[in-house]
């Protein structure tokens, strides 16, 4: 998957002679993350039957073989109801969809974690999990029996998968946990598979090592000792858990990330040939708000590290929380998978792939596609219009909303952007006398970023219960108006009352009155 050369450069201390390369064609995945709740069709929570459907032949004919859906089971509290068994056999037929599709599926859940039963008021796909989960200790005997027996039930009803992954943590997990019980969960679910299994001897169980099982954070302490001794202790047990494969996450070398090195983890403990390597954060940075923007080179970059993990191993994984917005990086991501030369092509010829795959003209969706990080001067006025006026051929179709929606959000990014450089911009003329219409470029760009809001909805995990912030949109779209309201931010307080005036209707005027004041700060 990989070239040779390139990975021999690469092979990082710890994977030298590493188990040899797999002879069968390496898997590549994707992860359609489902927790978070905010607007159709950005969301993956938010998405129809049909849109699921359509996304899983888009990923067969981008080349993809796996995904991964994360439902969030955890947001199903015990006993198991009959609404929420009914919930579970419709989400079945979603893992049935992806299979007709072409695609493996796996299913992901948590470790050691459950919920308030207050949070079975809503239906289970409607229900904000993170205020309400709970841990789940499974050194206590009565809550580790309850605990498997809920999660047996769950997978009972979703028994169709073709893997069942479970993370160490991030969420779930809680500091001090053995790494014992943390291998006795997929003994768990192992036997759960043998007994209710649709198709046993192929499904398997998947240990994802992340964020270290029993640490008492990924930001507090370090969690190479957590992520050896998980490693350490699946090698042992490996025998009884076949089928079996890990999905270690990638190496982070940044102290920013705490150094996790997964993948050396698991190397060491002669499990690199039945690893998937998770290039976790190539295709979209995580978490962050709605927003398309190619990440070319980051892929690029993680590739190349990873290349000998990914050799070495089963294939490889990428994930994003809006995977519609970052189609260009999916593209991109799967054709390199599949080609190691595809990381050279130049960006320009990418889009354009990507465009003649869509059925769209390139020299339309390119500026759009690249609108984050453009200067007034590349975003016609017309841009948007034209965008809309568009049309895409029929793979555009199976996108989650369809192609017009999808031309209309890519309008909606360069309206954004455009507006922010706008109000931004300053003449020669502004510069020596003062900006005269203030006030009308503030009112402009604030209107332009809580527009893009009001699409999307993006409010991170939802937790705290607040509506739209200026930190809900992304940095890349507002970072210039940002800078053009500090750099104004005296004279625009004394200007408060005329700019709440202007966007009086946009939110309603107590929230409106708050954020004006996080912008401009009190009066």
């Amino acid at each position: 998957m990989i070239s040779t050369a390139i990975a021999s450069d690469l092979l990082p201390a710890g994977l030298a002679a590493a188990e040899p390369t797999n002879p069968v064609r390496s898997l590549v995945g994707f992860y359609l993350h489902a927790c978070w709740d905010f607007a159709y069709p950005y969301a993956v929570r938010s998405w129809s039957p049909d849109d699921y459907r359509g996304m899983f032949r888009l990923l067969r004919r981008l080349d993809f073989d796996t995904v991964m859906l994360w439902p969030v089971v955890e947001a199903i509290p015990m006993p198991l109801s009959a609404a929420d068994r009914a919930d579970l056999q419709h989400f079945r037929s979603t893992i049935a969809d992806a299979q007709a599709a072409g695609l493996r599926c796996w299913l992901t859940q948590c470790a050691a974690l459950g919920c308030d039963p207050a949070i079975a008021a809503k239906p289970w796909l409607e229900r904000n999990f993170y205020p309400a989960r709970r841990i789940v200790r499974l050194d206590d005997a009565a809550q580790r029996q309850d605990y498997f027996a809920h999660r047996a039930a769950i997978m009972g009803e979703l028994n169709n998968a073709d893997a069942y992954v479970t993370i160490d943590g991030d969420p779930g997990g809680y500091a001090g946990a053995r790494p014992g019980d943390f291998v006795d969960i997929f003994r768990a679910d192992r036997a759960t598979i043998a007994r209710v299994g649709s198709h046993p001897r192929e499904q398997q169980v998947i240990p994802w090592l992340w964020a270290g099982w029993g640490t008492a954070g990924v930001w507090t302490e370090s969690v190479a000792p957590y992520l050896a001794a998980s490693a350490a202790a699946l090698a042992a047990a490996r025998p009884e858990l076949e089928p079996f494969s890990v999905l270690p996450g990638r190496n982070f070398t940044i102290e920013h990330h705490n150094r996790r090195h997964c993948l050396e983890a698991v190397a060491r403990h002669g499990l690199a040939a039945a690893a998937v390597t998770f290039l976790y954060q190539a295709i979209e940075f995580e978490p962050i708000p709605p927003a398309i923007e190619p990440a070319f080179d980051r892929i690029r970059t993680m590739m190349h590290q990873e290349a000998a993990g990914i050799r070495a191993g089963r294939g490889v994984f990428g994930n994003a929380q809006q995977p519609l917005l970052q189609l260009p990086n999916l593209w991109f991501f799967a054709r390199a998978a599949r080609d190691p030369a595809y990381l050279d092509r130049p960006d320009a010829t990418v889009f354009a792939d990507l465009a003649a795959f869509l059925g769209g003209d390139p020299t339309l969706l390119s500026p759009a596609w690249r609108s984050l990080r453009a200067e007034l001067a590349e975003l016609p006025p017309d841009l948007p219009q034209r965008l809309r006026a568009a049309r895409l051929g029929p793979a555009a179709d199976d996108l989650p909303g369809g192609g017009a929606r999808y031309l209309d959000l890519l309008a909606r990014q360069v309206e954004c952007r455009r507006a922010c450089l706008l109000a931004s911009a300053t003449s020669p003329a502004d510069a020596e006398n003062g900006d005269t219409d203030a006030v009308a470029r503030c009112v402009a760009g604030c209107a332009a970023i809580i527009a893009w809001w009001q699409d999307n909805r993006y409010v991170f995990d939802g937790a705290d219960g607040v509506g739209f912030r200026w930190h809900h949109v992304h940095e890349g779209l507002r970072c210039e108006f940002d800078a053009w309201v500090q750099r104004n931010q005296k004279r625009l307080r004394h200007q408060r009352p005329a700019i709440l005036a202007g966007l009086a209707g946009v939110l309603p005027a107590e929230q409106l009155a708050a954020r004006v004041t996080d912008l401009l700060g009190a009066p």
